[in-house]
């Protein structure tokens, strides 16, 4: 005989209570756990993975949303995105899986990426169980990102920070001072519409025209029309006779013009205060979707559960334990997140 699923057996087998959603840390260990039995042949498509994940997951949650109501809801919320497929999108930008195009996906091998002197990043596709003792992962923690404290046996494979973060292996303040010396390209383009940045967070781009006294060079943007977004430049500007214009120029990524805004601050001395919300044993932390990559991408290892606000906002749920680890991390980008609450 069968035992009727109630709401509290469904809140216990998952460890939430009424109202929440499944955490972000959860559902990526039932990502970890699908691709680990799928993975003895080719690359795995996103298909089957996701298709194993909600096996696992059934009948518990519906999968158009990590909302726990939603198992009980009338109706599927069509609108939402997959938290299962997300689940699968977050371990690809961590590194525990490696995307290589068109749908397919394999586990990464195991290594340890050093946060600081205390804590490490157990990296890789494969569930805990299955690392071996030497990894020690943390499970009193759940993050997106596996957790180790430190030390670990001397032999285990590892990886650089910066290379995980996918930063310049650089400093930043360096790497941006470099940047803006490289070479550009001689040009003669009309910059009457084109935008410089301001390194202000209320008006980040300002009018190129506006501009009195020119540097050699500056960080700018071309808006285009009926285009999203726009091209990114370092620039050389002059102004002769009433016409400006940009008279040496090197296009820049998106990811790269991020990069620099944040080391001009750096080098500005223009710090940041990241203000924190507490919840009990997390703090939550927002940033706008577009800040520095590397910085939400430890932010998102780090966290339990993360949400994308209707404001365009990130907000990151993490453990108070791992406040000194976040705090030394933004410190290094001029970002200063205070001991308590303000």
């Amino acid at each position: 005989m069968s035992a009727t699923l109630t709401r509290p057996n469904v809140f216990a087998a998952i460890g939430v209570r009424t109202g929440e959603t499944i955490p972000a840390a959860i559902m990526a260990d039932y990502a970890r756990t699908a691709m680990f039995s799928l993975c003895d042949g080719p690359p795995v498509t996103t298909q089957k993975l996701t298709g194993s994940i909600e096996e696992r997951l059934s009948p518990l949650i519906r999968f158009r949303s990590r909302a726990i109501e939603t198992f009980f809801a009338n109706e599927d919320t069509e609108d939402e995105l997959s938290p299962v497929k997300q689940a699968v999108d977050d371990l690809v930008e961590i590194g525990d899986f490696v995307s290589i195009g068109n749908g397919y996906h394999y586990p990464a091998p195991p290594r340890i990426v050093t946060l600081d002197p205390r804590t490490a990043f157990v990296i890789g596709g494969a569930p805990g169980r299955y690392l071996g003792p030497h990894f020690d992962v943390d499970t009193s923690r759940p993050t997106v990102a596996r957790l180790a404290a430190l030390p670990l046996s001397p032999g285990l494979p590892r990886q650089n920070l910066e290379s995980w973060l996918g930063a310049p292996n650089i400093e930043l303040k360096e790497w941006s001072h470099g940047q803006l010396h490289a070479p550009l390209e001689q040009a003669n383009i009309a910059a009457d519409e084109w935008e410089v940045a301001t390194f202000r967070d209320s008006a980040p781009w300002a009018k190129a025209t506006q501009l009195t006294d020119l540097r050699p060079t500056y960080i700018c943007r071309e808006p285009r029309e009926n285009v999203n977004g726009s091209r990114k430049f370092i620039a050389r500007f002059e102004r002769k006779g009433g016409v400006f214009t940009a008279i040496a120029v090197r296009p820049i990524s998106n990811v790269d013009c991020r990069r620099l805004i944040h080391g001009q601050k750096l080098t500005l001395g223009i710090n940041r205060r990241v203000f924190a919300v507490e919840h009990g044993v997390f703090f939550a932390i927002r940033l706008s979707r577009y800040s520095l990559p590397e910085v939400l991408r430890l932010l998102k290892a780090l966290c339990h559960d993360w949400t994308l606000l209707e404001s365009g906002q990130l907000e990151f749920l993490i453990s108070a334990a791992l406040r000194d680890s976040t705090r030394n991390f933004l410190t290094r980008y001029a970002m200063h997140l205070p001991h308590s609450a303000p």
